[in-house]
């Protein structure tokens, strides 16, 4: 019985280190497995500090963001380069956006785009994109975006 209990209390405590490492930033898989073996690395992964992000670096979203949907991007044709959003205006350009369930819609016009930032539905961590764009940026992080939504 006592091998069924000290089985469980490994699970528990290895269960907690998942989770700890995955707030903390911290690989999840390697504090899981120590713990599984040895029950002090749960202890140091709760005094380690959080993992900061590097000043400067692009803000990727996760990688499991499409779940294995496939979004249809039309190819540049030739001399078109992709262009990033300083210079284009953002009324011309096609939308999509990462729906509930990480689901892409689209495309869809600015105008419903405003409309749904409107009611709430697209906020500053909303993942949106257009073919003009290499990745998905949240909508926080495209300059004048937010308050091209506000007019």
């Amino acid at each position: 019985m006592s091998v069924w209990i000290d089985l469980l209390i490994r699970i528990g405590f290895a269960w907690l280190a998942l989770r700890l490492a995955q707030k903390r930033g911290r690989d999840p898989i390697f504090w899981t497995i120590a713990t599984v073996f040895f029950f002090f690395p749960l202890l140091i992964l709760a005094l380690l500090p959080p993992v900061k992000k590097k000043p400067g670096s692009p803000e990727k979203p996760p990688e499991d963001i499409f779940q294995g949907e496939t979004v249809e991007v039309k190819p540049l044709s030739k001399g078109d380069q992709p262009k990033e959003s300083s210079n284009l205006s953002f009324e011309s350009l096609s939308w999509y956006q990462l729906g509930q369930e990480r689901k892409s819609e689209g495309p869809l016009p600015f105008s419903e785009m405003q409309r749904r930032f409107w009611e709430g539905d697209v906020t500053e961590e909303t993942y949106v994109w257009t073919p003009e764009w290499r990745d998905w940026k949240k909508v926080g992080s495209v300059p004048g975006l937010l308050s091209a939504f506000s007019k």
